[in-house]
């Protein structure tokens, strides 16, 4: 199958994945590609139309010739079966002969999806892209922004049934996902700010008021806004160990002084992205007598190919002060396959530990690890990001959580990454 790809990337691959330069070396054919997959979702496309945005100041006569030679140069790189047509006016692209990752994240949304559909969006539609003619380019810009739009209420959606769930770490980075896809507007940060401190989360919360803070200061000399402002006194004034609901930190007025009303962050949450997690403890106070650092054996690395049905023991367990399983980092192939080895080569000069690779279902109920390492990672062209989580294996608790973010640059970004990961479990554990 054909495999066209438009979400924070332009590409289009054969059955074999390797590109079709035929097209892609030809932007405006390429965009009446692109056209055909989003416009023919749910019923084939009039050919006037296709003129009206591709030959709007051409006569007719030219312009339905021009179609028809675009159409032969489409069916000519990606088969002939691909581009359908019904009579003579109507257009469509064969589903079961091309796919789009586009039509795919809609299609999810349609179906009530979104945490499927947010794994498809991994950016802008055609971002940078422009096929030179003005009502396409009208057509881009719009699609463009309501697919956005669209991914936001999506995150926004995935946040609210993460919270709900109890799954905090989820429901925390759908919720910082979908104000970055608002563009980080001020209504949206408010938002975030307010699901954060329900979630116990007040760090974050008051991060994400700095940042805009930061922002609007650099960018407009401006300040938040005082009900931006107020909440985030608020979240100041929280307890400690109190998270009030969503609503009341978004209206006070509405709030009311009944204990009942009050959770305390603490009940038990189950993570769909990394398992189950309970309200994070810091790991001094539950495990003292563990003085953990972390090291590998080099020449071991040198031959280690990971597998998630495997376990595997790094080091053996005379030399070690606890027992840690690094499973295999979550996200794109070869940017997820990256970190992970960059994590484990960068634990070998740690320190001392008993270091097993794989998945915990296939860990021995006796000597198996004392703690989980689960790390996912995600990106776009201009930065990555990563959430790294260790877990009590025992308990299940969550004993300690970092986010990390890089620009892109060198050293290799998923270096820095390793380099930040290493470092959090290190101090957490020590």
């Amino acid at each position: 199958m054909v495999r066209l790809a438009l979400l924070g990337t332009t590409d289009l691959r054969d059955a074999a994945g390797e590109p079709i330069h035929l097209l892609l070396r030809q932007p405006r054919r390429f965009a009446l590609l692109a056209f055909l997959a989003l416009e023919s979702r749910h019923g084939a496309v009039r050919r006037d139309r296709v003129l009206g945005v591709f030959w709007p100041e051409v006569a007719q006569c030219d312009g339905r010739r021009a179609l028809s030679q675009a159409l032969h140069y489409l069916r000519r790189a990606v088969g002939s079966d691909a581009v359908l047509t019904r009579g003579s006016e109507e257009l469509s692209l064969d589903p079961d002969r091309i796919s789009c990752d586009a039509c795919d994240f809609l299609a999810a949304l349609d179906a009530g999806e979104p945490e499927t559909a947010l794994r498809q969006y991994r950016g802008d539609l055609l971002p940078g892209f422009y096929g030179g003619v003005r009502d396409f380019d009208d057509w881009l810009d719009r699609t463009r922004d309501e697919l956005r739009r669209r991914a936001a209420e999506a995150a926004w959606a995935a946040a609210a049934a993460a919270a709900e769930q109890g799954a905090g770490v989820a429901a925390g980075a759908h919720a910082r996902r979908a104000a970055e896809l608002t563009g980080g507007d001020e209504p949206a940060v408010r938002r975030l700010m307010a699901l954060l401190a329900e979630l116990g989360d007040r760090a974050g919360a008051l991060e994400a008021y700095g940042a805009l803070a930061d922002r609007l200061r650099e960018e407009y000399a401006a300040a938040p806004a005082a009900e931006t402002a107020d909440l985030a006194g608020r979240i100041r004034d929280m307890a400690p160990d109190v998270a009030p609901p969503i609503e009341h930190l978004l209206h006070p007025e509405a709030a009311t002084p009944d204990p009942a009303t009050v959770t305390t962050g603490a009940s038990p949450m189950t993570d769909p992205v990394i398992g189950p997690v309970r309200a994070p403890v810091r790991l001094r106070q539950r495990v003292r007598s563990v003085a953990v650092t972390l090291a590998l054996g080099l020449a071991f690395i040198s031959m280690w190919g990971l597998r998630r049905e495997d376990v595997g023991v790094v080091m053996p367990a005379a030399a070690a002060s606890a027992r840690v399983l690094v499973e295999d980092v979550r996200g794109p192939g070869e940017l997820a396959e990256s970190l992970t080895s960059e994590i484990v080569r960068r634990l070998a000069d740690a320190g001392r530990i008993q270091v097993l690779l794989g998945s915990p279902g296939d860990a021995p109920a006796t000597d198996g690890p004392h703690f989980l390492l689960r790390t996912s990672v995600s990106g776009d062209a201009d930065s990555l990001r990563a959430i790294a989580i260790l877990t009590d294996r025992m308990s299940g608790a969550a004993v300690a959580s970092t986010r990390v973010a890089e620009a892109a640059g060198t050293p290799p970004d998923t270096e820095r990454l390793g380099a930040a990961i290493v470092s959090f479990a290190r101090r957490a554990t020590g």
